[in-house]
Formats: structure tokens, C-alpha cells, sequence
């Protein structure tokens, strides 16, 4: 066996996922939501937070944390932008993931895809079906790798606006 030399990072001492696994090599990841007020303040927010429970962690391919984190987190990485084609019922937009993480998404509703993925930084094109005369449409998924509770995904409304 080997000694280990000082510096040394090995996977398993670094919280990184093995690529056997399934999973790119990348560390585990507690994200900290400090309050504004006292934000010049590093230790006492990062204190304050995790006591508060105002935290989300990145394990795998999950982000598991409390609903209104995750939304803002949803909100920040996902961008829709206008249809860039529209014929009759049928509208395409594209959908942009400026996250390190894949969203997977599952349809609540009609409309939209059924099961989607939307790879980390990319762009992901969507086509469905709506009222030829609707200004908006409102697609409701569940964020399957964004945790709220065990085995249950995050709720979220993707509205598009179609003009």
C-alpha cells in the first residue's frame, strides 16, 4: 500500500463520485442562503444560515433543500425565451439550462413533453401544442432531481409567453 503524500486527494477523501457510478467526477456541494442585512458578516451568516435551515445540498445529480431555495435556484439557471416558430396549435421556444447540473423534468399536465432533460449549459428546444390564440401558456412540471422531501421533486410552472 502507498503512502499517501501531503496535498494528496483522492475521491474517496474528497467527496468526489466515481464515474463508474454514473456520475461526471464532481464534489458534493452545501449551498448557504445568508440573510442580506447582515451579509458583511461571513462567519456569523454562515452560522446563521445552516442553525436557520436555509440551506440546499448538490449530491449526485440531486439538489435537495427547502421548496423556496430550490425555486430561486430553478429561476436563476433556467431561462425561456419567446417561440421562435408558431403555426397553428403548434409553438416552439427553447429553453436554457446556464447551470452545472441537468434539470430533469416531468410533465404534471398536458402541454409540453412528457419527460425532459435539460442538459447543464446548454440550449433545449421544446415543441407543444396550445390555442392558437392563447398569449401564454403555463407548463407544469416537477423538477424530479431537485428534492423537497424524500422521493418527491419540485412543483414548478414553466410560463411562456407567446406573443
Amino acid at each position: 500500500m502507498r503512502k499517501a503524500k501531503t496535498g494528496d486527494v483522492t475521491p474517496a477523501k474528497a467527496g468526489v463520485q466515481s464515474e463508474k457510478a454514473g456520475y461526471p467526477l464532481q464534489r458534493d456541494l452545501q449551498v448557504l442562503f445568508p440573510q442580506q442585512e447582515i451579509f458583511n458578516r461571513k462567519c456569523h451568516n454562515e452560522r446563521e444560515a445552516l442553525i436557520a435551515g436555509r440551506t440546499a445540498v448538490w449530491f449526485k445529480n440531486q439538489i435537495i433543500g427547502r421548496p423556496n431555495y430550490l425555486h430561486a435556484i430553478f429561476k436563476k439557471a433556467v431561462q425561456i425565451d419567446k417561440p421562435y416558430l408558431r403555426r397553428g396549435d403548434t409553438t416552439c421556444f427553447e429553453v436554457t439550462n446556464n447551470s452545472d447540473i441537468d434539470i430533469q423534468v416531468q410533465s404534471l399536465g398536458q402541454g409540453g413533453p412528457g419527460k425532459l432533460t435539460l442538459p447543464a449549459n446548454a440550449i433545449t428546444m421544446i415543441k407543444t401544442k396550445v390555442e392558437s390564440k392563447a398569449e401564454k401558456a403555463q407548463l407544469k412540471y416537477q423538477i424530479t432531481n431537485f428534492l423537497v422531501a424524500p422521493n418527491k421533486g419540485l412543483p414548478i410552472n414553466l410560463n411562456v409567453s407567446l406573443k
